[in-house]
Order: structure tokens, then sequence, then C-alpha cells
């Protein structure tokens, strides 16, 4: 079976997704939703490590977790334990090693919570934010992204700060070693590991793709060894598309890593944009069949789009050139919000 797992936004956070569904992929590519596997209160971000399944509750503040078990005809989601207190409007989860590092939107925190036998536990460290930007929705810290590299060391994104902090591992737990920073006004809000050792850095408010690349000389992480790379920010682009404003929303890339592909909410298409040795070069931007692209998942040579006010999912076929072909019509979904593969 190949499937998708759909998070989405439910009454409590002004949508109508009853909990986490599921879809299958049709031979097509088209998506046929199948229903609800979890209800549970606006599930509106998923991480799936294996058999292990991480949902943020964003409007209470909770992490929830389930095992997926496999059984003839649909899943099952078997909650693990009952969700636990996190970070504020919790929007993003990583896994690095027996932890989940939950990064918070409105208060700016990336809760650190063990994971154990019965799901995850409550939170053993906070990692507060610090500092503002210049627009109105940057006032305050607001943690929108934590990602897990393969040196161990974990990069967090803060919107509001215009800030991509590294935490490494040290005695008392993770630490805040170095700060990256972006243009005033990028709201950094996705941050994407790329094959050759950059990261991509998704500016929703600048509507722009950064890419850090790492310097030699800094700390190492929590792999140990020799020392991991800093970081410092090299070329960028304005997402096509999004020239004339909305916000950006959700970072993927092409199999090959050599094509990047961001939602613009506002104007609703995908931008694309190629990756080249020396920077970004603009592509085209694609209608996205909908309103409000929130989050993309490139897999099995496709690229879905949840279109959390469209009530909808769009898939399109990944061309060679980077270009996307819709594949039917966008399917129905209530308020989806986040993506994860189930198989």
């Amino acid at each position: 079976m190949t499937a998708l797992l759909v998070g989405g936004y439910g009454a409590d956070g002004g949508g109508s997704a009853p909990g986490i569904g599921w879809a299958e992929i049709e031979p097509s590519g088209a998506l046929t939703y199948r229903g609800v596997l979890a209800e549970v209160a606006s599930p509106s971000w998923l991480t799936r490590r294996g058999d292990l399944l991480l949902a943020a509750l964003e409007p209470s503040a909770r992490l929830a977790g389930f095992r997926i078990e496999r059984a003839p005809g649909a899943p099952r989601l078997a909650p693990l334990g009952e969700p636990v207190p996190t970070s504020a409007a919790a929007c993003s989860i990583a896994v690095a090693g027996d932890e989940a590092l939950v990064a918070g939107y409105v208060d700016g925190v990336v809760a650190v919570h063990p994971l154990g036998e019965n799901g995850p536990e409550p939170a053993v460290q906070r990692i507060a934010g610090e500092g503002s930007g210049p627009l109105p929705a940057q006032a305050s810290p607001h943690a929108h992204a934590a990602l897990v590299l393969a040196s161990g060391e974990v990069l967090t994104a803060d919107l509001g700060a215009d800030r991509v902090y590294r935490l490494v591992w040290g005695s008392s737990g993770w630490e805040r070693r170095g700060e990256i920073a972006l243009p005033p006004g990028t709201g950094p809000r996705d941050l994407l590991a790329l094959p050759d050792g950059r990261v991509a850095v998704l500016g929703e408010w600048g509507r722009t793709v950064h890419l850090l690349e790492p310097t030699p000389g800094a700390d190492a992480g929590r792999a140990g060894g020799a020392d991991g790379p800093g970081w410092r920010v090299g070329p960028g682009a304005v997402v096509p598309g999004g020239e004339d404003g909305g916000q950006a929303a959700g970072l993927v890339a092409s199999p090959d890593g050599r094509t990047l592909y961001a939602a613009v909410r506002g104007p609703d298409v995908i931008g694309a944009l190629a990756l080249d040795d020396d920077g970004l070069r603009k592509l085209a931007a694609t209608p996205c069949g909908g309103s409000w692209p929130r989050h993309l998942l490139a897999h099995d040579g496709l690229l879905h789009a949840s279109l959390q006010l469209a009530d909808a999912v769009a898939s399109f076929r990944l061309g060679a050139d980077g270009g996307l072909e819709p594949v039917g019509a966008p399917t129905p979904v209530p308020s989806p919000t986040c993506l994860a593969p189930l198989g």
C-alpha cells in the first residue's frame, strides 16, 4: 500500500479536520481520501520515524504519540499514552536520537521531550527564543522549525527573530552554540538539508530561499569526534510567484536534490528553483489548484500539496526539467496542514 497520513486543523484551530486522516495513492498518482485513523484535536504537524508517529496538537500545545500498525485494509494508529504539554502553538517536530524537539510559534520555545516506550514524555528542557524583527508579525520570537543534521547538531529557525540557531549536545543537554542572521524581514520558517551539505532556509515573509553554507572550525554536534561545520549565509533568491506578495510555506527538494519547490500562500502557487553549484536559479511558478498551500511532500516521483483553505490535497508529477504536471483535480480532504508518507 502506498499512502499518506494527513494532519489538519480541527474546530479548536478554525478547521474541520476530525483528526489524523489517510489517503491512498492510486497507480495514476491521484489520491483517494479514506477517512480518519485517529480522532485527535488539530494535529497540525506530523513527524514519522519508523512505526512511531508524533503529532503536534497546535492549539492545545500538546504532543501526541502513536504506533503505526499494519492491518488488512486500513492501517491503525495506536495511541501511546496521553498527549503531554509542549511549547505554545507547537508547529514543527524533529527527532534527534531518543528525543523529540518541538518548535513553538507563540512562545518561541523549542521543547525537548524524551521518547519512551509509551510515547513522548514531559519536556526535560525548554530552549527559549529571543529577539524580534522589523515586521508586525515579528514582534517576538517564533520558533518554527528544527532540523537534525547528520553531524548530530540541530538547526532551529526563529521566524520572529530572523535567526537560525545552532544547537549542539553538551553536558547539560542541548546548548545554543551560535546563530546565523538572515536579512531583516525574512521570517525563516522551514529548513531543508541538501545532499551537497548545504541547508536551504525558506523565508515566510521575504518569500525567499537562502542557502546556508558550512564553514570549518566549529564545535562538534551530538555525534562527537571531529569538529563540525559552522555556517554562513550564501546565495538567496525570491521564490517564483512570490515577487508581489504572499506568504511562503513548505519547502521540498526533487529526488536528485537539484530542484527546490516552495509554496506561496496568497498567490497560491508552487515556485521552483534550480540548485546550482554557485547558487539558486529561478524556474517557474505553477498554480497549486486551490487556496493556501501550507505543506509540500515529495514522494515516489510525486509532489503533494496540502491546500488548507480549499479542503483539498493537490498532486503533481515531478518532471525531469523541474516542471510540475497536475495529476487530475485536487482531492477533497478536510483542512489539511501537513502530509507524511505512510508507506
